[in-house]
């Protein structure tokens, strides 16, 4: 069994899947903080800050997450996994000292939010492909924001294949 997580939007979702549409909420491209996916919190008071329908769903159990929230870490394999992924992907496209900057500052991050943030300002939303293609189903944040004076907030998930998502309904 997988963790019950909920998204709001201005209309329920029945389905997720590719072609789900913006206005349901589901898979979002462009520049969001935490790149192309389908975004879900474990709070349904956050998820009303996004819209009045939720959609109750289960995130598949044993996903790998990329984790970028405050406690956590990441180990040196998984930044030699990921920066092997970034230059196989846009190494030959990218000028060789561009490389080898981005390359260099991602070996320096203290902190998962760090590496991603140093991706996410060098190539945007190609960071989700760069995550997906080093074995990553998704990420996982702590978030929060003002709603009518009071802070919400909850974990955050962007789940990149809409197959490791399930709405009640399906």
């Amino acid at each position: 069994q997988g963790e019950k997580v909920f998204s709001g939007a201005g209309e329920e979702v029945k389905v997720w899947n590719e072609s789900a549409s913006r206005g349901g909420g589901t898979i979002y491209r462009g520049l969001n903080e935490w790149g192309d996916g389908i975004y879900v919190t474990d709070s349904p008071n956050y998820a009303k800050t996004y819209g009045a329908k939720i959609t109750e769903s289960t995130v598949k159990p044993n996903l790998k997450l990329f984790d970028v929230r405050d406690s956590a870490t990441i180990s040196e394999i998984q930044k030699t996994k990921i920066i092997g992924a970034f230059k196989e992907q846009y190494g030959k496209s990218l000028k060789s000292g561009f490389t080898q900057d981005i390359t260099k500052a991602l070996k320096e991050a203290d902190s998962p939010k760090d590496f991603f943030d140093i991706l996410q300002n060098e190539i945007g939303t190609y960071t989700t492909d760069v995550l997906k293609k080093s074995g990553f189903d998704g990420i996982i944040a702590d978030e929060s924001k003002m709603n009518g004076g009071n802070i919400v907030g909850g974990k955050v998930y962007n789940i990149f294949d809409p197959k490791n998502i399930q709405t009640k309904s399906q």
